[in-house]
């Protein structure tokens, strides 16, 4: 049985797990997931599917094993993403923006007075 051949609740919201496991290390979310989906619980899973019913996961389930691990502290989490927005660019698109007079105000001053054309 591969995840793919899972059913989600349809109230299995992916944005609302996204915006929980902000602040959870990538290798914490993966043991959360191993977590939910143990070798017992995916037999269990393919034993009712087998049958012809669906046993649909929920975003509890992943919130649950979520609140079982460790949670990266904000300090360290504001550092990682700084890092992140310094390594990708992110960091000076958002400053650019955040400053776009001063840089209309030195296009002005750079431009200075046209000449006049002679007769």
């Amino acid at each position: 049985l591969s995840c793919f051949d899972l059913e989600l609740n349809k109230k299995f919201s992916v944005s609302i797990l996204a915006h929980i496991s902000a602040g959870y290390s990538a290798g914490n979310i993966r043991d959360a997931v191993l977590l939910t989906l143990s070798d017992s619980k995916v037999a269990t899973i393919q034993k009712v599917i087998n049958v012809g019913r669906v046993s649909p996961l929920t975003t509890n389930d992943f919130v649950s094993a979520l609140s079982k691990l460790p949670f990266v502290f904000k300090g360290d989490y504001k550092t990682f993403i700084n890092f992140v927005l310094a390594q990708n660019g992110e960091k000076k698109r958002r400053e650019a923006k955040l400053e776009p007079e001063t840089k209309d105000d030195d296009k002005k001053g750079k431009k200075g007075k046209k000449k006049k054309k002679k007769k």
